[in-house]
């Protein structure tokens, strides 16, 4: 294979410190995880542009991941299938559409449910609200985060009518779950 060293960028021969790992790096927990820096620098540096990066022990998948992010190829194989799974499911592209198109239509099948409209909506000076979330403290509700009709959010001091919402809605057993 032909040397892609030059004068220009010698070897890796000094210590890189890891960067702040972005989220996406911090979803699969293994002990061998190397920083994507790291590995961003030698792909980078030793594999040439038309490359493949081999990584016959992939774990969480960051040599892949930094591999597609700098154009490179490749392979990536681990006996775990669920590193396998990993990648699969991180690297395939987003369907956008179709993803608010679901999401459209939980909503609105969540905007009709009777339980949903009973515990989530209150009024504010007799304006209707969706409750966003309640904040408690010491077991009790103390305040709740509100949507008015017209988009705005507000934090109000929870009265004894919310209190007692939260409270029976915290007994509440959900029987079925929303499928787009």
């Amino acid at each position: 294979m032909e040397s892609i060293k030059s004068e220009a960028s010698p070897d890796i021969n000094y210590a890189l410190v890891e960067d702040v790992r972005p989220p996406m790096y911090r979803a699969m927990k293994y002990w061998g995880k190397k920083p994507h820096n790291i590995w961003s620098a030698y792909i980078e540096r030793y594999c040439p542009p038309d490359g493949i990066v081999l990584d016959p022990f992939v774990g969480s998948g960051i040599a892949a991941f930094e591999a597609a992010k700098l154009g490179r190829r490749s392979i990536a194989l681990d006996i775990n299938p669920l590193s396998g799974f990993f990648i699969e499911v991180i690297s395939t592209p987003l369907n956008e559409g179709k993803f608010i198109s679901c999401y459209e239509a939980i909503v609105a099948k969540i905007e009709q449910d009777d339980i949903y409209i009973s515990n989530f909506t209150t009024s504010d000076d007799g304006v209707p609200a969706l409750i966003q979330n309640f904040r408690w403290l010491n077991k009790e509700v103390e305040e709740l985060v509100i949507e008015k009709n017209d988009g705005q959010i507000f934090r109000i001091p929870a009265r004894e009518a919310d209190k007692v919402l939260a409270r029976r809605m915290s007994k509440l057993a959900i029987p079925y779950w929303y499928q787009a």
